[in-house]
């Protein structure tokens, strides 16, 4: 099942299924997506908006929202 991730302004940065560690962003026409092996991060960047996504394990992940000034 797909999970919505957000950036600091609450917009989708993203959509990550935690099983697969399939990961798809989409921003202005252009789509990107990979499949993330455990410990492996992927990054998004929107204006001033940085979305990191981390798998930890088989069916965890972690997300970190930063602000750049």
């Amino acid at each position: 099942m797909k999970e919505r991730i957000t950036d600091y302004k609450g917009r989708l940065a993203c959509l990550y299924d935690s099983e697969t560690g399939h990961i798809e962003s989409s921003y202005k026409g252009y789509r990107t997506s990979t499949n993330l092996e455990i410990g492996a991060e992927f990054s998004i960047q929107r204006d001033d908006a940085v979305t990191i996504v981390t798998r930890i394990s088989k069916s965890t992940f972690n997300t970190i929202k930063i602000k750049i000034s």
